[in-house]
């Protein structure tokens, strides 16, 4: 029989200097982990910052786009009326012209 005795550690011989060293290798990861995490959220944020100024842009776009079709059809009628100016100037200049003739 046994003498009663602490509990059994296993018999692996690691001596203080390399726990701390491996202590210290997790501290410093454990650092960098933390730091990537910042990072990573970072770049989420500014993901999400380029998707809602991406939104914006593509609204103002179609905004642009329907602004130049009005633009577009308010030209148009515009040219129509010119052309129908013309055309009563043209008539107006051949009613003068006749009646220099008459006179």
């Amino acid at each position: 029989s046994f003498p009663p005795s602490a509990p059994r550690t296993p018999s692996v011989n690691v001596s203080p200097a390399k726990i701390r060293q491996g202590e210290a290798r997790l501290r410093a990861n454990n650092a960098r982990v933390q730091e990537l995490e910042k990072q990573i959220a970072l770049e989420r944020q500014r993901d999400g910052d380029l998707q809602a100024q991406w939104s914006i842009l593509e609204l103002q776009y179609a905004g642009s786009q329907k602004e130049q079709r009005v633009c577009e059809e308010e030209l148009r009628v515009l040219r129509a009326r010119c052309d129908e100016y013309a055309a009563q100037l043209q008539a107006k200049r051949g009613e003068i012209e006749s009646q220099r003739r008459i006179v």
